[in-house]
């Protein structure tokens, strides 16, 4: 959920930039296009985490 509100904020930002009349208020200010999130390994963070709470017998 994280990934995708932070994709959306940067591919706003970016359109606000390049839009005229912003863009020369965007280039006075330094204001340049951001580079959007990626992930090198998307394998990786597609699987969910192993949880182990021990064993459940010992807790009772």
């Amino acid at each position: 959920v994280a990934r995708n509100r932070y994709i959306q904020e940067v591919q706003g930002y970016n359109t606000t930039v390049r839009q005229f009349p912003t863009n020369i208020t965007a280039k006075v200010f330094g204001m340049d296009t951001k580079p959007n999130f990626t992930v090198t390994d998307e394998d990786a963070i597609s699987t969910a985490p192993s949880v182990d709470f021990g064993d459940s017998a010992k807790a009772e």
